[in-house]
């Protein structure tokens, strides 16, 4: 098994989410950038550059469950819920 670490990026109370370009396995899946371990991160500024992603956008934490995940980014949710909570 493959062990990845993975930023849950956070601005303005969202989340960045990335989905899969057509063109790559699991076709429009949505993912976090295999076994992820999530780090919370706060983004301070700068640019976005999606190099093989269709899009990358912000969403609202309470809205994550909506997204088609990849198998391997479906349990971050639980995470990411658990980890601002506390921050709130």
């Amino acid at each position: 098994m493959l062990h990845v670490t993975c930023a849950i990026i956070e601005h303005d109370n969202k989340i960045l989410i990335c989905q899969r370009s057509a063109s790559m396995k699991l076709p429009l899946r949505w993912e976090f950038p295999l076994r992820l371990y999530p780090f919370l991160c706060k983004w301070t500024g700068g640019s976005l550059a999606i190099a093989e992603h269709a899009q990358a956008i912000w969403v609202d934490k309470n809205e994550l469950q909506h997204y088609d995940w990849a198998e391997a980014d479906a349990p971050v949710d639980g995470f990411i819920r658990h980890e601002l909570a506390k921050l709130n």
